[in-house]
């Protein structure tokens, strides 16, 4: 299976499902991606279908689209003749020469795609040697960070001369925006890593050697004049802004251009003018049945048109529930059309969202939620209500991509606040019984959401799941189920 995804907790109250979708391998034909999320939501929190919309769902649902970052190791960024770093150079060489528009736009996607490999190959770095159990291996991934990440920080500030020389007032300008980024990329994994190391025995010294880089780097910044120094005189939430705003700015050769609709409208508004049409002909039938039979001007006859008028609103508005709901079979809620910079279309995103009754599901997925119970009680596989959001993605063919284009990554933010507003209180206190009285304890109180994704390319499928504790407070942990 192609698809790659990271489900995490984004912040108190939102989980984010990072879906990368590669590009198409065979040039003769679009590529579909079809994604299946299936919540399960405990029923005692009164979210169901009655209260809970499809405006109510997208409201709490955001998305982003972009490229996906290109595989680099660490290591390789800098070496070799196509290296991201030398692809920079080069495009360097070519400013000082040729001063145009073309020349400074190969080089303001190669010093930002630079930027994007080194902060991806860092967090997979960084992800790595989080799972290292052994300490050897440990020491020499984290040499590894140390060695490849000043290798090409150093590489990346010997540039300046060059853009100096060059007299480029806004290449320059990028060349130090890219720069304070670097450092405060590298000095965020590196906080990262010390947290994690804490809570390791016998790397003291390395925490120590990692601390001196990151200080190392925010003196360089001082240096430089760069406005991003945390302090306790400094105005820090300027600084965290001026953060923020960087890496928006590195990362925007990333984002890609979208258009989005709702889909089958037209279709939809045929679907409800035939519910109009067939309670009309119930309406018209009735009265002139009611004419042949009562006359035109009698009492009855006017019963009849009152509770044929009483009846067509009913049939009306059951009839346009039932074809809506038919209608929402074939066709998604939304359609997403995905454009590079250079405004081609490159892929489309459908989306559509409803409830599902616990007897419809497909076999694969009720099992794999059986696995995943937390109890071996089965009131808890029977008190759910499950939400069901389907994902299509397509890419067509697009050669105008860059050599080393990837494929398309989404980055879906769910908010859970509608789904804690009925939650208890997030603490409880209990009893238990020790050999010299009662005992109280204070108890987190949380409820289970289980997220189950199924994942098809090429008639092919995958199921993955995941748990997600949250309480009235927010999510507290997101957890993957084997």
């Amino acid at each position: 299976m192609d698809i790659r995804d990271t489900v995490k907790r984004h912040d108190r109250l939102a989980f984010e499902m990072k879906l990368e979708f590669p590009a198409p391998v065979n040039l003769d034909k679009p590529q579909d991606y079809k994604v299946e999320m299936y919540l399960f939501v405990p029923q005692n929190l009164d979210v169901n279908r009655q209260n809970y919309s499809r405006q109510d769902f997208y409201r709490a649902l955001k998305t982003n689209i972009r490229l996906t970052t290109p595989d680099y190791l660490l290591g390789k960024i800098v070496n070799g003749e196509n290296s991201p770093f030398s692809r920079l150079n080069y495009s360097i060489e070519r400013l000082s020469e040729v001063r145009d528009k073309d020349a400074f736009e190969v080089y303001e996607i190669q010093i930002k795609r630079l930027c994007s490999i080194f902060g991806s190959s860092l967090r997979h770095l960084v992800n790595q040697i989080s799972v290292v159990s052994s300490p050897e291996d440990k020491r020499i991934l984290l040499n590894e960070f140390k060695v490849q990440s000043d290798k090409v920080r150093e590489n990346f500030k010997n540039l300046r001369p060059k853009l100096t020389i060059i007299n480029n007032e806004e290449a320059f300008k990028l060349f130090s925006i890219a720069d304070e980024y670097q450092s405060l990329l590298l000095e965020k994994h590196i906080f990262i890593l010390v947290e994690n190391l804490k809570k390791e025995d016998d790397f003291q010294a390395m925490i120590d050697s990692l601390l001196d880089i990151a200080y190392n780097e925010t003196q360089y910044r001082k240096k430089i004049g760069y406005p991003s120094i945390v302090g306790m005189k400094q105005a820090n939430q300027d600084v965290l802004h001026r953060n923020s705003m960087l890496k928006k700015q590195i990362e925007s050769n990333l984002f890609l251009n979208t258009d989005t609709r709702r889909e089958a409208v037209l279709a939809e508004q045929i679907l409800f003018a035939v519910a109009a049409g067939i309670a009309m002909v119930f309406a018209t039938g009735v009265a002139f049945l009611s004419q042949m039979l009562y006359g035109r001007l009698s009492m009855p006859f006017f019963i009849a048109l009152v509770i044929s008028y009483m009846f067509k609103d009913r049939i009306k508005e059951l009839t346009r529930l039932y074809l809506d709901k038919k209608h929402k079979k074939f066709f998604s809620d939304y359609k997403t059309s995905i454009f590079n910079t250079g405004k081609k279309r490159m892929g489309i995103l459908k989306e559509s969202f409803h409830f599902v009754k616990k007897k419809n599901l497909p076999d694969d997925i009720l099992q794999m939620r059986g696995r995943m119970r937390k109890t071996d009680l089965d009131i808890e596989l029977v008190n759910e209500n499950v939400m069901l959001f389907r994902n299509q993605v397509t890419l067509l063919n697009n050669h105008d991509q860059l050599d080393d284009f990837e494929g398309i990554t989404q980055i879906l933010r769910f908010n859970i606040w509608d789904l804690t507003l009925k939650m208890d209180d997030p603490e409880k206190d209990i009893y238990y019984v020790r050999k010299r009285g009662l005992k109280q304890i204070n108890v987190n109180r949380v409820y289970y959401f289980n997220l189950i994704m199924r994942y098809s390319v090429d008639g092919q499928s995958v199921v993955k799941a995941h748990r997600i504790a949250a309480s009235k407070q927010g999510i507290r942990k997101v957890e993957i189920i084997q």
